[in-house]
């Protein structure tokens, strides 16, 4: 046979050229697989956020509809719900209180669950000075409304957190003058629930609107909304008077 035998080898140049090939292939594996990986886990983190808030937007519906009024005539300002408005839309921290029977925000263990009592919810700061970083976010305080002490100050009541998921919270009341808008049949909300004749009763329907953290974040907040209906609304406006006839 004549001719030179061929030479198998690779030649260092093909080498290189091989090496860098293969840098590049697995560079671009990982960057992919890096991606992928950070986007399921905001993807489960947003998820897991988003059933969070709708466990504590059912606990605020639950502890709306629950909402308590004597049956006993007129009743004085102790019952009522009291709006504080603090901002509109994703910024607004509003903060609500009202009276009610039930475990709903506070737990069945809780020893004034079954008797009237009065809750406050809001959305807290973790970096708050009169408060513990463990208290922010969504928090809820309580209190009975009757046998306290005389000297006893409901703001020294502390705030228990349930979701720090929660960036903010905004209220709005069914206008109880005019509920539907006369020309669109829309329903007319008030973003304020604070002269005597509404703090010393409930609204017939309240917007709950919670604010959550996006996936990352720079993510602007994500809204969750529910509309609820107070069942003793119609009692707190028209009392029935001790004496008459039912």
């Amino acid at each position: 046979m004549s001719g030179r035998k061929r030479n198998n080898a690779f030649t260092l140049l093909e080498m290189i050229l091989a090496v860098s090939v293969l840098s590049v292939i697995t560079l671009v594996s990982f960057y992919c697989f890096n991606a992928a990986v950070r986007s399921w886990i905001a993807g489960t983190s947003y998820i897991n956020g988003i059933t969070h808030a709708d466990y504590i937007l059912e606990q605020v519906a639950m502890g709306l509809r629950s909402a308590y009024y004597p049956d006993t005539g007129k009743v004085e300002g102790a019952y009522g719900m009291r709006l504080e408005d603090n901002g509109q839309d994703a910024a607004a921290r509003d903060v609500l209180t009202w009276v009610k029977l039930g475990s709903p925000l506070v737990g069945a263990d809780a020893d004034y669950a079954d008797i009237p009592h009065r809750v406050e919810i809001a959305v807290r700061d973790n970096t708050s000075a009169e408060s513990e970083p463990s208290n922010g976010g969504f928090a809820v305080r309580a209190w009975r409304v009757d046998l306290q002490a005389d000297d006893f100050d409901p703001s020294q009541v502390p705030f228990v957190a349930l979701s720090p998921h929660v960036r903010s919270m905004n209220f709005r009341m069914l206008d109880p003058a005019h509920e539907e808008d006369d020309l669109t049949g829309e329903l007319k909300w008030l973003d304020t629930w604070d002269t005597a004749d509404q703090t010393n009763r409930l609204p017939r329907a309240i917007e709950v609107t919670l604010y959550l953290d996006g996936p990352t974040p720079e993510s602007d907040p994500v809204p969750v909304r529910r509309v609820v209906s107070i069942p003793l609304a119609e009692l707190s406006w028209n009392p029935r008077r001790q004496g008459r006839p039912r």
